[in-house]
């Protein structure tokens, strides 16, 4: 899940070759939010930090020895 800087879209990026792009406009100028809330920008820095986010366990399936 990702936002598009081009655009605003924000929701699930197409993964291609050379990285991911916007479904919508097929920019790659994107941001992601990180489990840690740190931003990542793809192809370029982004100096941010996202929202903390409530931890949860849903969904992580661990196995017990």
């Amino acid at each position: 899940m990702g936002q598009c800087g081009a655009c605003g879209f924000q929701g699930s990026m197409t993964n291609g070759d050379t990285g991911y792009s916007c479904p919508t406009c097929h920019s790659m100028a994107l941001e992601f939010v990180l489990v840690d809330g740190s931003v990542y920008g793809q192809f370029r820095p982004v100096d941010k930090t996202a929202a903390p986010r409530e931890k949860t366990t849903h969904g992580l399936g661990h196995a017990s020895a």
